[in-house]
């Protein structure tokens, strides 16, 4: 703290940039994360006087990180995609993928919730950007995912055509993968006239872990369309 002091009297940027990030560091440590927002705050400011990005960008990622342990999913959100644009204009590619990677995690805990409460719109726009962040970040176990969850809402929502552009993508993602059965499911389903969706099926085969994603994919795609 004391270090910090000095670099304000002084106008030292740098030096109150090191020491509020330092101090930051510390409060995360023991999980008193009020305190290490505040000091992570301190530390952009002074970044941005030092006009330095790697100074900004540090700051940012870890206000994304400790606003996302506090819940507020916005505001991390908000960070992430600061430090993500400074990480492309530094064409620096591994924390790009990083941070896409946090935000992936972000938005599809968000539409979870959404989905839990009956916010169905809400719950399509997060994995609409959960989908765009899967990509930027090349996890395509996650975008064939997101696709997946994308075609089930919307065949509950009775938009068929746009359903079945996304699980016309998701069959594309489990020909890559060799997923042959549910390739061809998908395949015979985006050809075949849908039928009203059982409501029920709704609420099936959507606990299980990603490892199951294409078998869980496949008999979910089966009940909803044949129900």
């Amino acid at each position: 703290m004391e270090n910090a002091e000095i670099g304000a009297r002084e106008d030292d940027y740098d030096k109150m940039f090191a020491a509020n990030i330092g101090i930051a560091d510390l409060f995360e440590l023991v999980k008193d994360y009020k305190q290490a927002l505040f000091y992570f705050s301190r530390a952009l400011q002074a970044g941005e006087k030092t006009a330095t990005p790697t100074h900004i960008a540090k700051a940012r990622f870890a206000l994304g990180r400790v606003y996302w342990k506090l819940n507020d999913s916005a505001l991390a959100i908000q960070n992430y995609e600061h430090f993500i644009k400074l990480a492309q204009m530094a064409d620096d590619v591994a924390s790009t993928s990083e941070a896409a990677q946090h935000l992936l995690q972000i938005h599809t805990a968000c539409a979870e919730k959404f989905k839990e409460d009956g916010e169905y719109k809400a719950c399509r726009d997060c994995y609409d950007s959960a989908l765009e962040t899967a990509v930027l970040a090349e996890n395509w176990e996650m975008a064939g995912e997101m696709r997946y969850q994308l075609g089930l809402l919307y065949i509950d929502a009775r938009d068929t055509d746009t359903a079945l552009g996304y699980l016309t993508e998701f069959h594309q993602y489990c020909v890559a993968t060799n997923n042959k059965l549910a390739a061809a499911l998908c395949h015979r389903l985006a050809k075949a006239k849908p039928t009203k969706p059982c409501p029920r099926s709704s609420r099936c085969l959507t606990g299980l872990p990603m490892r199951w994603l294409t078998w869980r994919s496949t008999w979910r795609l089966l009940v909803a369309w044949v129900c």
